[in-house]
């Protein structure tokens, strides 16, 4: 099986879908908190995707945040297991 992980190459999906998951069980209210209040000099150079994620984090409640950051994770989680 592991061999069939490592041909395949679902081994990328696995890292980014725990990677996901370890994220949204790690979010809580007041990470929430400083991502809402935000940094403007920190993100002065970035594009207009990353402000728009700020912004949508922002406008979203904490825990709808973390259950979406969740499930993303086991969709990626998913998808490997469905490569096999």
């Amino acid at each position: 099986m592991i061999k069939n992980i490592i041909d395949t190459g679902a081994y990328i999906p696995f890292i980014f879908g725990g990677f996901f998951v370890i994220l949204g069980i790690l979010f809580n209210k007041s990470k929430h908190d400083v991502i809402k209040k935000g940094n403007k000099k920190g993100r002065e150079g970035s594009s207009i995707l990353v402000e728009l994620v700020y912004i949508i984090i922002g406008f979203l409640p904490w825990h709808i945040v973390k259950v979406i950051t969740i499930l993303f994770g086991l969709f990626f989680i998913w998808l490997a297991i469905m490569t096999i």
